[in-house]
This record gives C-alpha cells, sequence and structure tokens, in this order.
C-alpha cells in the first residue's frame, strides 16, 4: 500500500483537504442534531431577574428590588430540580450582573424560547397598597400602569448609547411610552394567557391578593418572539409583603406559583407529556410570614401538580366587563357612549350600584370586548370574574 504524501503530489493533497472538509462537515452535523434533540426535548422558559449589578431597580424598607428578583428566579430554576416538571429553566442572569434590557429577551430569542417572564417587585407611595400584577406588551390606560412602566423601563438610562439601541425611546417622555406600548406582539393572546394563570395561581395556592392582568409598554417585553409577561411579585413598599419577598419561604411559594403556572400554560396548548412530581415530605404552611394568610388558613398541602391543574380545570371561569359604578343612586346613562351598550347588567351590591356588560369563558375575548368599550367613552372600565 503506497503511504499518502501530502507534500509531493498535488492528487494526494487535494485528497487529505477533502478528508479534513468531510470530518468537520461530519462533527457539525453531529452537533447540530445533538443541539436539536436537546432543544425539541424541552420546554424552554427564560425566567429574567430583573434589574441588577448598577441597577438595584427600587429599594424600599431596606430591601433592594434586584436581590428579591435574583432569588427567585434562582429557586424557580432549583424548585424544577425538585418537582421535575419537564421544563428547560433557564436564567437571564444568575448572579448580581447588570444585563441591558435588550439583551435579555435577545437571550431567549436566541434560544428560541417557549416562554419568557420577567420577575420585578413593585413600589407605591401608598405602603398600604399589596399584591401581585402581571403585565403584557399593550396600550396603558392608567396612570398607574403608566408609572410602573416608567420606573421599570428606567433601568435603560444605566446603558451606553441607549438612544441608539431602542429607537429614540426616552423612558422619562410620556409620549415616548405611549409609542412603545403600541408596539403590540403577535403573541398577545398567549401572552395573556400566560399572565391569567400566573395571577389565578397566586390567590389560589398562597391566597394572596391579586390586582389582575394589565397592559403597559415595557421595554424588556419588546421584540420577544414567544409569549412574554412581566410579573410584579409584590410591593417593597409595603411592610409586610416586603418581609415576605424576602423570607425564603415567600420566595418558595412565589416560584412554585409560577411553576404550576408554567406548566397550566403547556397543558392548555397541547403539551400532555407525563408530568414527573418527586416525592415532596409533608408540609405546613405556617402564616407567620405570608401577610395574606390568617390562622384559619394553616393547612397541610400536600396536592401535586397534577391535581391541582385538574381541580382549575373543572372550575370554568366567566369573564365581564364592569364599566362604571355608583353609590347611593344610579347613574342617569344619558351620555351617548352609553347608548351603545345592548347587553348592560346592572347589580345592587352593599349601597353600590355596579354595571357590567358581557360574558366570556376565556380572556383574550373578554379583553377585546374590554378594548371596545374604552374606545367608546368608558376610559376606566375594567375586566372581572362572574
Amino acid at each position: 500500500m503506497r503511504k499518502l504524501d501530502i507534500t509531493n503530489n498535488s492528487v494526494d493533497l487535494l485528497l487529505f483537504r477533502l478528508f479534513l472538509l468531510l470530518s468537520a462537515f461530519l462533527i457539525v452535523c453531529n452537533a447540530s442534531l445533538a443541539q436539536n434533540v436537546s432543544r425539541t426535548a424541552g420546554f424552554v422558559v427564560y425566567i429574567d431577574a430583573g434589574h441588577g449589578g448598577k441597577d438595584p431597580g427600587c429599594i424600599s424598607n431596606g430591601i433592594k428590588e434586584k436581590d428579591i428578583t435574583l432569588k427567585i428566579a434562582q429557586k424557580v430554576k432549583e424548585q424544577c430540580a425538585i418537582l421535575k416538571p419537564n421544563l428547560d429553566i433557564r436564567l437571564t442572569r444568575d448572579d448580581d450582573t447588570f444585563i441591558p434590557l435588550k439583551d435579555r429577551i435577545a437571550q431567549a430569542n436566541k434560544a428560541d424560547a417557549d416562554l419568557f417572564i420577567s420577575i420585578h417587585c413593585n413600589y407605591f407611595r401608598d405602603p398600604k397598597v399589596c399584591g401581585t400584577e402581571t403585565y403584557v406588551m399593550g396600550t396603558h390606560r392608567l396612570e398607574e400602569n403608566l408609572e410602573v412602566a416608567k420606573r421599570e423601563n428606567a433601568s435603560i438610562l444605566l446603558e451606553n448609547n441607549y438612544s441608539q439601541h431602542y429607537d429614540g425611546y426616552d423612558p422619562e417622555s410620556t409620549i415616548g411610552h405611549i409609542m412603545l406600548s403600541l408596539n403590540q406582539s403577535a403573541y398577545l393572546n398567549q401572552s395573556l394567557e400566560l399572565a391569567d394563570l400566573v395571577e389565578k395561581q397566586q390567590s389560589i395556592s398562597f391566597n394572596k391578593n391579586s390586582r389582575g392582568v394589565k397592559q403597559a409598554g415595557f421595554v424588556v417585553l419588546r421584540n420577544a418572539t414567544m409569549p412574554a409577561i412581566l410579573f410584579e411579585a409584590g410591593y417593597l413598599s409595603n411592610i409586610k409583603e416586603a418581609e415576605y419577598l424576602q423570607s425564603s419561604e415567600g420566595q418558595r411559594e412565589i416560584s412554585e406559583s409560577l411553576i404550576r403556572s408554567i406548566v397550566g400554560y403547556k397543558k392548555l396548548h397541547g403539551f400532555h407529556e407525563e408530568i414527573i412530581v418527586a416525592a415532596v415530605p409533608q408540609r405546613v404552611e405556617l402564616n407567620s410570614m405570608n401577610p395574606f394568610k390568617s390562622q384559619s388558613d394553616v393547612k397541610v398541602l400536600q396536592v401535586s401538580l397534577e391535581e391541582e391543574e385538574e381541580e382549575e380545570e373543572e372550575e370554568e371561569e366567566v369573564y365581564s366587563v364592569q364599566i362604571a359604578a355608583s353609590q347611593g343612586r344610579p347613574i342617569l346613562q344619558q351620555a351617548p357612549h352609553w347608548h351603545n351598550i345592548t347587553d348592560l347588567e346592572v347589580n345592587q351590591i352593599d349601597g353600590f350600584y355596579k354595571y357590567t356588560t358581557g360574558t366570556f369563558s376565556d380572556m383574550s375575548s373578554a379583553y377585546e370586548h374590554l378594548e371596545s368599550l374604552r374606545r367608546l367613552g368608558f376610559k376606566d372600565a375594567f375586566l372581572i370574574k362572574k
């Protein structure tokens, strides 16, 4: 057999180069195949711990938002390792690092993620205000929603050349926020579904005060190529809620409720693979740190993820839109926009007259009706559960 001579024979040199190219091609194919198998084997969810590094977020009662959001995000990943719900949880940051807002969603887009959840903590000048809120990208109708968006978007001021990266967007301009909020996502309906599941879990699983699903313009949700939400886990300006958010128990409860919401979303969209739940020791839920529980709520929780999902499915949610309320006497309804309501329902409860319209079994249809009513002139209309 003739020995290969790559220095003197041009044919042998050509064959040798072809051999190297073929080897490289096979290596790349194998790597790509392995990557595809890894991607399709799991349901990829990006958990974004808001703020970080030089951006502390809101600070109240001696607690920094960036620290709480990171601990909750890490807890989600830790709890998934225990509960094994077949989720591929990835974090935009796993330490106290400053990451530009555009790079957070870019990580999820590049990974072709299935969901994106940005975790934050809230703040309000009234220390009595408490509860969770979940936002999707959209127009903010209430001044309160605008203030939340302004505060969270202010992080870009810490970035270099932020005006170039965000098409001239000015986080200190009200007009800029209005223009940003018009950037509707192609995944709005799915985002609303996920947001609704998150808020339901807050009240169902741990008896927390849900302030509902809302819309506003958030930079971190801009350009998302998957359903994306921003979750406000609670108010640091409320001393009891701040203590709860800082506690290990509170962080575990919040992380578990997020996992249940994601599993519920998967099931809603046809992901029926078996969910493996590891053996979890029986535990008693004490109300020492959770401000939303009374002594009567102390109980032993042994319900698995699957059982909770089945219970939720049995309860059909029905939504309506409340357009107005009055105390003592009914509204005369003389304004022109009242004449466009053909299914007005008036209920008298505790001295208040409440005016509602529409009956819907799904969130997306209810939100469409809500938007049409706001366009008619009912600017303060909001969703309710019947």
